[in-house]
């Protein structure tokens, strides 16, 4: 949810957080991982949130292997300026 919190800021928005994404898929495995991120913004009983999604598919054992597919989602309310 860091990434969606990210893009959540009230100078924010879905851009910013599919670039926070990939930033730390790319620092925590390998950005070659960091190819199936979106994000956008969408209405949730009339409050604004972030979506931000990232797929892909990972070696089970390490470097190499077969691989699996891993899916993750967070969400996060946006912000406003009062």
């Amino acid at each position: 949810a860091l990434p969606a919190r990210y893009a959540a800021a009230v100078d924010a928005g879905p851009a910013d957080g599919a670039a926070r994404t990939r930033l730390l898929i790319g620092a925590s495995i390998a950005d070659r991982y960091a190819n199936g991120v979106t994000a956008a913004e969408i209405v949730v009983n009339g409050r604004r949130q972030m979506v931000v999604s990232a797929r892909a598919s990972v070696p089970a054992l390490g470097l190499g292997g077969p691989g699996f597919a891993v899916a993750v989602k967070g969400h996060a309310v946006k912000e406003t300026a009062q």
